[in-house]
């Protein structure tokens, strides 16, 4: 038998409350088989689908549990056109192409399992009590779905907002850090290279003392002549952090480092933390020279204004063996100081956090949230490498004067907005949905990536947009049509942009929850509310609420106008200050 296992922990996730694995097992059936269900006339040669009921409760306590669903088909080969998506209150949250790993099937006797996909469903899904959808697809053809739903109390102190696959998204700004003193640990010096080794008895006091906040908060005072810092958390400190569903707040010379609970909780470090053994981050600031070899490759118009350092995550065991930590599900948010005099006359709002990715030599924005009391640009990180602050300022000749102006230059900082060319962004045209899709998939900051075949009938794979609506639709921005389109090259309506802006607030860990009669008083002062289709009222609603989505008059919404490039702009820039990204 052939297993494969996925264990797909969602970004946000402060601890682990319950899980449940939903066990999929595809096997071939011989005579005497349980009575099939009818299939589709479409695929009428996978003989029979089999799923217990369709509507299934779990408990609020259970520890684990089971899905089995059973399809016959009558040669391996018929098992290539068959795929299935899990959705998560209507959303996308995986699909999976079931010819992606049966390549190596061997055609097995009676009742004997091809292969088990196990899922792990986290806390955050399940405090929101969101109903489950798992759909079992035949190329277009829905065979059969089940809907799965918790019940049951949320447990005590859940856990915070969920994200969405992919780096630099959907997990909302730092906690605040309750006034404090921080523990200071003053490291010792070795030719340059500092050591910070934090007392567990220390945090535990500050556990104690401070039963309120979020995060337990330390300072590494600034030492002359240090070009690299490491601080060490002993197992006794994780341990006791991870148990209190506590934070650590790290303030060196080099920057600001918040590592949340569910990072200190996550597998990858707490199944690590034996007797002896410690989590150590460590910062080197990389020498002048050798910075400015690797800004070379830095996007054309960046300016850096920061210097260029060097972050690892590792846990040392008592031997002293170093294993690196080199992604992690749960963002650690960093925060690095950039020099004002080296801004020049650039906006503040400018200024980004970029990592340098060693493989392709090119340096990435990977977030930018400015403080500019404290000199410093914030980012939640998925993983470490090079890092350093720089400006880049862009504008476009047409939105001079524009009502969009200072919006679209701001996402076109952030590498999010685009120009039809070098010198236009034409802001009143129309967008498509395509175009749209792509724009939102890079203001939560997921890299699009190609699947092995579409799941929409009308993405072509040479179209310039496959990746992104694919994968828009993968982490469940995006759903089409009830034909299986999504009509990429159609233009987008502002109630369109509505729904997937507020899909993308949900994914983030903001959704916005409202009463049919919350709806009704708050669309209820634009005079043409009634022509919002019934399918997006809650999703327009919502997206007012927000303050992301205006009105183009005091009165009217327009939900049927189509959006301008300049529209779709504005309103993902609005979703990100929502978000604290920005």
């Amino acid at each position: 038998m052939r297993t494969i296992r996925r264990n797909k922990q969602w970004a946000g996730n402060i601890c682990l409350v319950v899980f449940a694995a939903l066990l999929f097992s595809m096997v071939f059936m011989g005579p005497g088989a349980a009575q099939s269900v009818a299939p589709t006339a479409a695929a009428d040669e996978i003989t029979w689908v089999e799923i217990p009921d369709d509507e299934l409760t779990v408990p609020y306590d259970v520890d684990l549990w089971f899905l089995t669903i059973h399809l016959q088909a009558a040669t391996p080969d018929l098992f290539m056109p068959l795929w299935y998506q899990l959705l998560v209150g209507g959303m996308v949250y995986e699909t999976v192409y079931l010819d992606q790993y049966i390549y190596d099937i061997v055609y097995y006797d009676v009742d004997a399992a091809v292969y088990d996909l196990v899922y792990f469903v986290y806390s955050d899904l399940f405090i929101s009590r969101t109903p489950f959808q798992l759909a079992v697809w035949y190329d277009d053809v829905l065979l059969r779905s089940v809907s799965i739903v918790f019940e049951g109390p949320p447990p005590e102190d859940p856990p915070g907002p969920t994200p969405w696959p992919g780096p630099g998204v959907g997990v909302p700004a730092p906690p605040p850090v309750v006034p404090g003193q921080p523990i200071v640990v003053t490291p010792t010096v070795v030719d340059g290279n500092a050591t910070a080794v934090v007392d567990s008895g220390s945090v535990q006091s500050q556990l104690q003392a401070e039963p309120q906040a979020n995060v337990v908060s330390l300072k590494v005072p600034a030492t002359a002549g240090v070009t690299q810092l490491a601080v060490q958390l002993p197992t006794a400190v994780v341990n006791n952090l991870a148990d209190a569903k506590r934070g650590i707040n790290i303030e060196t010379q080099f920057g600001t480092f918040l590592l949340p609970a569910g990072f200190l909780a996550a597998p990858e470090v707490i199944n690590q933390m034996v007797p002896g053994a410690r989590l150590e981050l460590a910062v080197r600031a990389i020498p002048a020279a050798q910075a400015d070899a690797q800004l070379a490759a830095r996007p054309a118009g960046a300016s850096p204004v920061g210097q260029v350092v060097e972050i690892t995550m590792s846990v040392v065991n008592p031997a002293g063996a170093s294993t690196a930590i080199s992604t992690f599900a749960q963002r650690v948010w960093v925060s690095l100081p950039f020099e004002a005099a080296r801004l020049g006359a650039a906006p503040a709002w400018s200024l980004g956090v970029y990592r340098l990715d060693e493989a392709t030599n090119t340096w990435e924005f990977r977030g930018g949230k400015v403080n500019l009391a404290a000199g410093t640009v914030s980012a939640g990180l998925n993983a470490f490498s090079k890092f350093t602050v720089m400006a880049y300022h862009r504008t476009f000749a047409d939105i001079r004067t524009h009502w969009s102006q200072q919006d679209v230059e701001i996402m076109a900082s952030r590498h999010v907005a685009r120009g039809i060319d070098q010198n236009r962004f034409e802001p009143d045209r129309n967008t498509t949905r395509s175009e749209f899709a792509a724009l939102l998939l890079r203001s939560m900051g997921v890299a699009a990536t190609r699947p092995a075949r579409a799941t929409f009938n009308d993405v072509a794979a040479d179209k310039w947009y496959f990746a992104e609506v694919e994968t828009a639709r993968r982490v469940g921005l995006v759903i089409g049509y009830e034909d299986n389109t999504f009509r990429p090259e159609q233009r987008i309506t502002r109630q369109e942009i509505a729904a997937m802006v507020n899909r993308a607030m949900g994914i983030a860990g903001k959704p916005v929850t409202m009463t049919d009669a919350e709806v009704n008083t708050l669309l209820a002062r634009f005079a043409d509310a009634t022509s919002i289709a019934p399918w997006a009222r809650h999703a327009a609603a919502a997206a007012v609420k927000a303050e992301i989505v205006k009105g183009r008059t005091a009165t009217t919404l327009a939900p049927v106008a189509f959006g301008t490039r300049a529209e779709g702009t504005v309103m993902l820039k609005r979703m990100l200050v929502g978000l604290g990204e920005i």
